[in-house]
């Protein structure tokens, strides 16, 4: 199967790589949205491989502007 070229390419991080790259979002943020899963925050954002928790880069900074405007 290809992909099309219009497409995004999702950038998956895990966790560990995810705080490496935003420092501002501490763990327990993360995980607190992981756990409460507030406004199907899990199905848009986060993929599970096993135990492996991986976040959708794209998706969660849509999420975040999504639910930050006032």
């Amino acid at each position: 199967m290809t992909r099309s070229i219009n497409q995004p390419q999702k950038n998956f991080l895990s966790l560990k790589q995810w705080l490496e790259k935003y420092k501002a979002i501490p763990e327990g943020g993360i995980r607190h949205l992981i756990f409460m899963n507030k406004n199907n925050f899990n199905n848009r954002v986060v993929k599970k491989l096993g135990r492996k928790i991986l976040l959708d880069e794209q998706a969660f900074l849509a999420y975040i502007d999504q639910h930050t405007k006032q």
